[in-house]
């Protein structure tokens, strides 16, 4: 007898398992069933499933005030063919984004399937990064508020809450060049991203202009980044202010902040920081959007 159990029947937007041993969660809750990650009969079922979780993104983003303008642009690659993403078109609202107006983009920064435009930003820092790197599932920017005021700092977070500790020594800082148009700029975030072989950091401080989030496992995964490092950036904004922070970014001797310490952040990091656990604190926003839209976002 089968052990999953299907994601309408318990409320979920994903599937889970009574066999909880087998899943990456096993230790993180109780109960008789854990989540478990999607598995795929074909690369097409997953373009499908990938493709349906980008555009919904595009509108959990909206929902969160990230839909500026023309400004953004988001991706996942392609499990058929992987030397191509899908991305949003230009101009398209974020709020009314649907898996079928998606385009798909080679890393040559070529249009090769949709009849809409896409942005030349968008273009060349995607393409340069899904081709700099395979184990680059997915990419989101979006000028969010606070990480784009947080960005203009040129410095990176204090430890001071568990959720920073996700971005310990896991965000870059990249110094502005004006605006994005040509391959360069995607190809000096991916050298930045990548510290050493093998160990991606999760986001790109664009200085005096937000942030990049990348997902090594979904595109869930790179919106959970995004999102989380938002408000850890609007927490850290309050605290600044809360304090009185000098001009230089120095906190004063008499603010009494507790920093969390490097044993603590670094086990807090290796819990909560994982592509699984990305992956799954985007399931709440993926579950609400479903039931308030009916689905619409997969169409």
């Amino acid at each position: 007898m089968s052990s999953l159990i299907k994601a309408d029947t318990q409320g979920y937007s994903f599937q889970t398992t009574s066999n909880i041993t087998s899943s990456p969660f096993y230790k993180l809750a109780q109960g008789r069933t854990r989540p478990i990650l999607p598995t795929f009969d074909s690369p097409v079922e997953e373009r499908t499933y990938r493709k349906e979780h980008l555009a919904a993104v595009f509108r959990v983003l909206a929902n969160h005030g990230h839909g500026e303008g023309i400004a953004g642009h988001c991706s996942v690659r392609d499990p058929v063919k992987p030397d191509c993403f899908w991305v949003n078109p230009w101009t398209k609202s974020f709020a009314r984004m649907r898996a079928s107006d998606l385009v798909l983009v080679n890393h040559a920064g070529e249009v090769v399937e949709g009849n809409r435009a896409v942005d030349a930003s968008a273009t060349s820092i995607h393409s340069a990064l899904h081709e700099s790197n395979p184990e680059i599932t997915a990419i989101i920017h979006a000028h969010g508020p606070y990480s784009k005021a947080f960005s203009a700092l040129g410095r990176s977070l204090d430890m001071i809450n568990q959720d920073s500790c996700i971005f310990h020594d896991s965000h870059v800082h990249i110094p502005f060049g004006g605006l994005v148009q040509g391959r360069e700029e995607g190809v000096r975030i991916a050298k930045s991203l990548e510290s050493k072989p093998g160990k991606l950091k999760k986001i790109a401080v664009l200085e005096n202009h937000g942030s990049l989030a990348i997902g090594r496992l979904s595109i869930d995964e790179a919106a959970w980044w995004f999102l989380s490092f938002e408000m850890c950036c609007r927490a850290q904004l309050l605290l600044d202010a809360a304090v009185g922070r000098n001009s230089v970014g120095g906190l004063p001797e008499d603010a009494r902040v507790k920093i969390i310490g490097e044993t603590e952040r670094e086990f807090t990091k290796k819990e909560n920081g994982s592509p699984e656990i990305g992956w799954l604190g985007f399931a709440p926003y993926y579950e609400n959007l479903e039931w308030e839209t009916n689905g619409d976002f997969k169409l």
